[in-house]
């Protein structure tokens, strides 16, 4: 609960060669997490994104909400776009329509 998920492995997983050394490294870096109450009682998630590319990435996210029991109480909301910029960041954002969330848990993948 409470996390982040890259469920498209492409974005994290490359392998460059240079001088005959592999490197792995990723398209994306997931950094700061968090939640808040808004002022009616909503939980307010964020994710930051950072883009380790020259060019420009498009992802998807959505979030779906739990109870303080850990049990669903909303169905994943829809997906929406983030755009990193060339070695940019972004931040992803969602907010539950019950005041009764607690935890959460957001996917990324690769934008279709």
């Amino acid at each position: 609960m409470n996390s982040v998920n890259v469920i498209d492995r492409k974005m994290l997983e490359q392998r460059k060669t240079i001088l005959g050394t592999q490197y792995d490294y990723g398209k994306i870096s997931i950094g700061a997490t968090g939640a808040s109450r808004t002022a009616t009682g909503t939980l307010s998630v964020h994710t930051t994104i950072e883009n380790m590319t020259d060019h420009t990435q498009t992802l998807q996210g959505r979030t779906r909400f739990y109870d303080e029991n850990r049990s669903p109480i909303e169905d994943f909301s829809a997906w929406q776009r983030i755009t990193l910029p060339a070695r940019g960041s972004g931040t992803y954002r969602e907010m539950s329509l019950s005041n009764k969330a607690g935890f959460f848990y957001i996917e990324l993948k690769e934008a279709q």
